[in-house]
């Protein structure tokens, strides 16, 4: 394979992670905003099938995400996954845990940034944490 060939293989892969990436970085930002949601913590409170079913959705995104996000990415949301499940963590511990992992994603797929943790909060929640 000539160094074009091959040049033009490792960018159509790297684009293809990307896109990847991206995908399964939305689905823990949208997994975040179905917990916030009072109406489907209400749902998911009520209905055993429906605690099964978010369990295996957290699974799922879990694995996806130990296996193409960026080693930053994974501890971030480590860090997330546990401090969530803590029992008398405070939800602003953990919101801005989530804000850092957003950042750890926002970093992988642009490279460094201007942003920070509070911007990241910004762009969903009215004021300082």
């Amino acid at each position: 394979m000539n160094e074009k060939a091959w040049t033009s293989k490792l960018t159509t892969t790297t684009d293809a992670l990307t896109t990847e990436k991206l995908t399964v970085y939305l689905d823990v930002i949208s997994l975040f905003t179905s917990f916030t949601d009072p109406k489907i913590q209400r749902q998911v409170a009520k209905s055993p099938q429906k605690q099964e079913a978010m369990g295996q959705q957290i699974a799922k995104i879990g694995m996806r995400l130990a296996l193409i996000g960026a080693d930053s990415v994974v501890k971030g949301y480590c860090e997330f996954r546990e401090l969530s499940q803590l029992k008398g963590a405070k939800s602003e511990d953990i919101v801005r845990s989530f804000g850092d992992l957003m950042l750890r994603m926002r970093v992988d797929l642009y490279g460094t940034q201007a942003c920070d943790v509070n911007d990241m909060l910004g762009s969903f929640i009215v004021g300082k944490m």
